[in-house]
């Protein structure tokens, strides 16, 4: 049998929040061995245990190797009662000297196991192993090895941990970031869909200092936790200290909320050293207080004002046969209004066969007393009943691992239930998952619209009738929050029943907005049950006009065109999106407000058109000026957007007057220049112009018999032709015909002749019967572009005459080009 005094573990246990017994005889003990127990093993050092679920620890078994350790899961059957080995638990790494097993703590169907000596982060940086529980088949299997961050050797990450649905708390007290063996805590999540763990936080003590061993011990119980630091001094050398810390549930960030010491610490109280929490209630363990006599030991307990988060001292307990190195305190935990607490050493079975001893809370007028002392009905010397302590409800285990059951220092745990106790115990879900976490989110919901309505039900998990009060009397819920079709409110349950009340959220507003309301009952830990609920106000629906165009700025509703020329034309693009939630519905465009000349719209894919969120839709504007004026105009684009119908474009546009160009010079053809013995009659061909601004070439013919015709001759003929025309127009006369036409040459009286008779004589000769003829055109060879040559014809010339002949284009537009000049000879 172990004789000899451990130092260095110690199990804290979670406990859920179950039903306190009420005036609670515990009895009916059954004593539980490992199936594989060795000598040494020291099975129950640690213990845990939830529902008809018990872990327990045997760190220095030998599976994986010399002391690498093992845990054991047994389960009691609902109806008998019978408790029965149901697995072994083991490290998937596990290996020699990790001492596996030495903290245990279950939750559920999750089961955590610490192996403070693993060496994935370095020589006893420690690690610590989530299990859990197929609901089928009942067979335990590791879901996850947790790790420090920052894990280093000496740690011991893992020599305590304690769980709470999807959140595991690990002290590793050899942590030294901040000084040598400060200690440090870890917060892991596991996420609900996938199961993996994260690790969320990293809890230091705000005043830590060297060899406190934060993480001594550690403690969950939903959104609070508490840490040891046995070594801490305030109260005297090694007096120390518990660290409560609370989680916001909204930013999962944890803040230390207090420090607690204990009322009478001294020196060497190791005050910490063991400590459980459930719901407002903690008890802390300090082995070595001296009340009774030298390391007699005591545990305190400690309430939080849910008003103000602030604990208080509530209680000091010690046993009523209390002696010196009894060390009471050295395991505790607590569950509603019971705890219990192990004195390992106590020695009414022999010398250091150990005791556990049961408090009641009196829920009026809250005094705690002892009500029991275990004793193991086989206890003998050195057996250390209450090394480990864990109570759930109705039951609870203590370990004690100097027990002989199968062979010397295997060890062994003891389960005790209380006979005849009864009690309520108040279970309360909504109808938005997570169901159980008291939470009632609406998200988002339609300003001045009635929300789906959600359903809170109130169901007794006890053995004895539980009595409800009137539900948000006490912390009433105010608009827009409402309580309607409340069954539960004054009523009684029997065990098993239910009842259910309605929550309503209405926004009357756009905002976000949070309320509580509590459910009180005679629940003896859990009264009242607070509900929190919250919902977002939003906006109702409504379309979002945008319109922007392809001119910068995009969206100023106004398009500037640049400055264009008479004649030419412009288009830019129009873009409505719709930027809201509902539906925009685009009436006529520039209907009600239409559009001017030089102003258009065209291809307009718009009017009439709904678009959904987001969507879009273009049209074009085309500014077109025919007169060099600056214009100014605007249009409408109607739609069913609430603050902007219609949403009105602006145009401006300035049309420049155009630079005329002139025509291309016309290339004289034929006759050659200066060629001779050319007939009276003739064509005069040329190739025709071509104008640079696409105006309508016309030709001037001058002929006569002077060097200069187009100073000092009249043109004959004014030929019209359009751009890249085929041919001349019109039909003409040179002299007198058979048409009766008149020859009119441009002539240029010569210098010096004067006299009546020279003048007659000239008329005379000019004015002559000649044949007609008449102008037209010659497709005799091309300009290079496929146009015709232009041609005139020319009759009754004099003989044996030199006659001079050009040819000017005009465009219409003041634009005149002339040909070159040139001369022929008549035979």
């Amino acid at each position: 049998m172990i004789k000899q005094k451990f130092t260095g573990f110690i199990l804290t246990a979670f406990i859920l929040f179950l039903p306190a017994m009420v005036n609670a005889q515990f009895g009916n003990e059954v004593k539980l061995l490992a199936s594989d127990g060795a000598t040494g093993d020291v099975f129950g050092l640690s213990v845990s245990i939830s529902g008809d679920a018990a872990v327990t620890g045997a760190r220095w078994h030998d599976d994986n190797g010399s002391n690498s350790g093992s845990a054991y899961m047994f389960v009691r059957n609902p109806v008998t009662g019978i408790w029965t080995e149901q697995q072994k638990l083991l490290a998937s790494d596990g290996v020699a000297n990790d001492n596996f097993g030495s903290s245990v703590s279950i939750s559920g169907d999750t089961a955590i196991i610490g192996a403070p000596l693993h060496d994935d982060n370095g020589t006893s940086s420690g690690s610590a192993y989530v299990f859990v529980r197929d609901s089928v088949t009942g067979i335990w299997s590791q879901q996850a090895e947790l790790l420090a961050s920052d894990g280093t050797s000496s740690d011991q990450f893992g020599i305590s941990v304690s769980i709470s649905g999807d959140t595991a708390i690990v002290g590793a007290f050899g942590e030294g970031s901040a000084a040598s063996r400060t200690g440090a805590a870890y917060i892991f999540v596991r996420d609900p869909a996938t199961g993996a763990w994260s690790q969320q936080a990293k809890l230091l003590a705000s005043d830590g200092a060297a060899t406190d061993q934060f993480g001594e011990s550690v403690s969950i119980s939903g959104d609070t936790v508490i840490a040891g630091a046995i070594a801490h001094d305030d109260n005297g050398i090694d007096s120390g200290a518990a660290y409560i810390f609370v989680r916001n549930p909204i930013t999962g960030i944890w803040t230390e909320q207090q420090k607690l010491l204990a009322s009478d610490g001294a020196l060497n109280d190791n005050f910490g050293f063991s400590v459980s929490i459930s719901g407002d209630t903690v008890i802390a363990g300090a082995f070595a207080h001296d009340d009774n006599a030298f390391n007699s030991g005591s545990i305190y307990i400690f309430v939080r004002n849910p008003a103000t988060g602030i604990w208080l001292e509530q209680q000091k307990l010690q046993a009523s046969d209390g002696a010196a190195d009894d060390e009471l305190g050295w395991s505790v935990s607590i569950s509603g209004d019971t705890a219990i607490a192990g004195a390992r050493l106590h020695d009414d079975n022999g010398s250091n066969s150990g005791s556990a001893y049961v408090f009641v809370r009196n829920p009026v007028t809250g005094a705690w007393s002892q009500q029991t002392e275990l004793l193991a009905s086989d206890g003998v010397a050195g057996d250390d009943l209450g090394r480990s302590v864990s109570i759930d409800g109705n039951t609870v285990v203590a370990g004690a691992i100097g027990q002989d059951g199968n062979s010397n220092d295997s060890g062994s745990i003891y389960i005790y239930t209380s006979s005849g106790t009864t009690a309520p115990d108040i279970t309360v879900t909504d109808s938005v998952a997570s169901t159980t976490d008291l939470q009632v989110p609406f998200g988002d919901i339609t300003e001045l619209t009635t929300a789906a309505d959600q359903t809170v039900t109130v169901s007794n998990d006890g053995n004895a009738d539980l009595i409800l009060g009137n539900i948000a009397v006490a912390n009433a819920l105010a608009a827009p929050f409402s309580i309607l079709n409340d069954t539960c409110s004054a009523q009684t349950l029997a065990p098993a029943a239910n009842c259910s009340l309605t929550v309503r959220f209405s926004p009357g507003s756009i905002g976000n907005f949070s309320d509580s309301f509590d459910i009180p009952s005679d629940d003896p830990d859990e009264n009242p049950v607070t509900v929190s609920i919250s919902g977002n106000g939003v906006g109702v629906p409504v379309p979002d006009i945008t319109v922007t165009d392809t001119l910068a700025p995009a969206n100023d509703l106004q398009i500037a065109f640049a400055d264009l020329t008479v004649g030419g034309s412009n288009d830019q693009t129009v873009t409505v999106v719709n930027d809201g939630n509902a539906d925009l519905v685009i009436g006529t465009v520039a209907q009600a407000n239409a559009l001017a000349a030089p102003f258009s719209v065209l291809n307009d894919i718009c009017s009439g058109q709904t678009l959904v969120a987001t969507a879009s839709c273009t049209l074009d504007v085309r500014f077109a000026p025919t007169t060099a004026v600056t214009s100014n105009d605007s249009f409408d684009i109607p739609s069913n957007d609430p603050d902007e119908n219609p949403v009105t474009v602006s145009i401006s546009g300035t049309g420049l007057a155009g630079v005329n160009n002139p025509p291309s010079v016309p290339n004289l053809v034929s006759p050659a220049d200066g060629q001779t013995g050319l007939p009276t009659t003739l064509d005069l061909v040329w190739e025709p112009s071509t104008d640079p601004d696409g105006d309508t070439v016309s030709y001037d013919v001058y002929h006569c018999a002077d060097t200069d015709p187009v100073t000092n001759c009249l043109p004959l003929v004014a030929l019209n032709t359009s751009p890249n025309s085929g041919s001349g127009n019109g039909l003409f006369y040179a002299g007198l015909g058979l048409g009766g036409g008149i020859m009119i040459l441009g002539i240029t009286l010569p210098g010096g002749v004067r006299s009546r008779k020279q003048t007659v004589l000239l008329v005379a000769t000019l004015v002559i019967i000649t044949l007609l003829s008449s102008c037209k055109s010659h497709n005799n060879g091309g300009n290079g572009g496929g146009v015709a040559n232009q041609s005139f014809a020319i009759a009754g010339s004099n003989a044996a005459t030199t006659y001079y002949w050009a040819v000017v284009a005009k465009d219409g537009n003041g634009g005149t080009t002339p040909s070159a000049v040139w001369s022929y000879t008549t035979q």
